[in-house]
């Protein structure tokens, strides 16, 4: 029961944060309150509604990610992006229809578009709101994406 009215929770509050915010990118320059709380915490409420396949188009937005990486920062944007992949890739793991071979599949797939947008950033002439990405800090993201595929054993990628 209380499993279920948690479920129930997190999926009305992102239909309704979707439905208020629709209109809105989330790489805007200046995010709101709510925006914010949505860049860091978004992922985490979609998992816990089961919303497994919202998620991942979530975590593929490009301009998401450059959200995270404007309002948190580049590493710790990265860090978060990463984590909630993680999380994905775990709770797909629990499921009954489980199939390893399709979550380290996600798992890349999200790896890899963090990496394309960051790259998109460190080529941008001029920076986003927090600046440019360097080329120092772009190697600390890269870093932390790498952590998160060996974490799952994932080594050609």
């Amino acid at each position: 029961l209380v499993k279920n009215a948690e479920k129930c929770w997190n999926e009305a509050y992102v239909q309704s944060y979707f439905q208020q915010k629709a209109k809105y990118l989330w790489d805007d320059i200046q995010p709101d309150r709510s925006r914010k709380y949505g860049l860091v915490k978004m992922p985490i409420h979609m998992i816990r509604a089961e919303m497994f396949h919202d998620v991942e188009i979530l975590l593929l937005n490009e301009s998401f990610i450059r959200g995270r990486f404007w309002s948190l920062g580049w590493t710790e944007g990265t860090r978060a992006h990463v984590n909630d992949a993680e999380v994905f890739c775990k709770r797909l793991q629990e499921s009954p229809a489980n199939n390893n071979e399709e979550c380290f599949s996600k798992l890349v797939n999200i790896c890899k578009q963090i990496e394309a947008v960051l790259m998109e950033e460190v080529a941008r002439e001029s920076g986003g709101p927090n600046g440019r990405c360097s080329t120092l800090e772009a190697g600390r993201c890269l870093h932390e994406i790498s952590l998160s595929l060996a974490k799952f054993r994932v080594w050609d990628e």
